[in-house]
């Protein structure tokens, strides 16, 4: 037999919590997920895409030392598959915290 005043006593479903703040205000589906994650891609590939045109650019009319931007840029894009790190996402992550995550601890 319970002891009074346990959880057992008061009943199968014991008392009711219900919280002032919840857990999450704002449920998203899955679609509206997809759209920010969609968003935060084109953000990363239009960085990356304008990173190396900029860095063509200069290579061709300034110096050529400008192409290693371009080498780093292209290097990055192959590892990060790999180590799932990219700084682009890294910092997009940073700037829009309410977004879900892409790469690193992610589910995606």
């Amino acid at each position: 037999m319970a002891q009074p005043g346990s959880a057992p006593a008061l009943g199968a479903g014991g008392r009711e919590f219900k919280s002032p703040h919840p857990d999450h205000s704002v449920v998203l589906t899955n679609k509206e997920i997809g759209v920010e994650v969609e968003n935060k891609i084109r953000a990363h590939d239009g960085l990356v895409g304008a990173t190396n045109l900029l860095s063509v650019i200069l290579g061709v009319t300034v110096s050529t030392q400008w192409l290693w931007i371009a080498g780093v840029v292209a290097a990055l894009q192959i590892l990060s598959p790999v180590t799932r790190f990219c700084p682009v996402y890294f910092v997009l992550n940073k700037v829009m915290p309410d977004t879900e995550p892409v790469m690193g601890r992610s589910k995606v």
